[in-house]
């Protein structure tokens, strides 16, 4: 029976990985943590070595600090001859502080307290005693919306005995909402004639297609123009065929690290102006989001701006502040 519950539980966090959604990890933004992992009971407290399953619900009140409520179950069993089932349940709230929100790999450090619940049937009720953890852990973002995320705890139970527990954890963090970047709304820069050699592109408006990484080439590179980059329709996640021409792109980047960067957003002209507005500004910080956690460049050289419907999207590089 056990069994079936972690693996439906489990089952539960694959299935999570299809729902589509946009956001990033900033001030306001809401986490939801499912996990699975191991709990380890102090020898003094005559329980088994047991898997474990819960979920985690997390506010942050900082770009790189945020608090979250935690709920923990452990299906264990006692050691003696009677090898009966015992039900442990953990409530609780964690602070955490993020070492590194611009990367891919981020690990931080958590700390927080609770209550600890034991269930055992030789007792006549449930006891309960408060708790004090801390410990490291790694989130590894798969895109702006999901990252893998593994955890270690050291629980101090507090009470008469003082026991020390330790648990180990491996779940999917799913990031939700945020305030946006404060952002210089200036006119966007002109791109380059096309060659007689060359034709323009006419934008359709009945598709939601975005310009990007087609490099013009100039003797002193101050302006680069991207194409082709698309999105699905309606929403901000880039295609996979928009992420391979940005993949070939990165490197241009980095033999350029002088360079700042500039990521223009801009939606067509179906549905109403406020959704086209913040279609663009979503998919200009999904292209920076993605420059920085699959490329590597630093966020400190981008910066984006939106223009809803008045064009189409363009990344344009600076060898100097303006």
């Amino acid at each position: 029976m056990m069994k079936r519950k972690y693996w439906g539980f489990a089952s539960c966090l694959l299935l999570f990985v299809a729902i589509p959604a946009f956001a990033e990890y900033s001030k306001g933004g809401v986490t939801l943590s499912p996990f699975v992992g191991a709990y380890l009971f102090d020898g003094e407290q005559h329980m088994k070595l047991r898997p474990s399953m819960g979920a985690r619900l997390g506010i942050a009140f900082e770009k790189n600090m945020s608090v979250e409520a935690i709920f923990d179950y452990v299906e264990s069993r006692s050691t003696g001859n009677d090898d009966r089932d015992i039900d442990v349940y953990r409530y609780g709230g964690d602070f955490l502080y993020l070492l590194g929100t611009d990367k891919r790999i981020s690990p931080f450090l958590a700390a927080g307290g609770g209550v600890i619940s034991i269930d055992n049937p030789t007792f006549p009720k449930k006891r309960s005693a408060g708790l004090f953890n801390y410990g490291p852990g790694l989130l590894w973002f798969f895109n702006d919306m999901l990252a893998l995320r593994a955890d270690l705890r050291h629980i101090l139970i507090l009470d008469s005995n003082d026991y020390a527990n330790y648990e180990g954890t491996l779940g999917l963090t799913f990031l939700f909402g945020g305030e946006e970047e404060k952002r210089v709304e200036t006119a966007p820069v002109p791109a380059p004639k096309p060659t007689p050699a060359e034709k323009p592109v006419s934008e359709l408006e009945n598709r939601e297609l975005n310009r990007s990484m087609e490099v013009a080439m100039a003797p002193r590179p101050t302006f680069m123009e991207f194409s082709d980059v698309h999105f699905y329709f309606g929403k901000a996640s880039i295609t996979p065929e928009g992420k391979k021409i940005l993949d070939q792109n990165i490197q241009i980047l980095k033999d350029n690290p002088s360079m700042k960067i500039k990521i223009a957003g801009y939606a067509s002209t179906i549905g109403p102006k406020s959704h086209n507005l913040k279609l663009s500004r979503d998919r200009a910080i999904s292209v920076r989001n993605y420059l920085v956690r699959q490329g590597g460049i630093s966020s400190e050289r981008l910066k984006t701006v939106a223009y809803g419907e008045t064009g189409s999207m363009r990344v344009s590089m600076l060898e100097q502040d303006e």
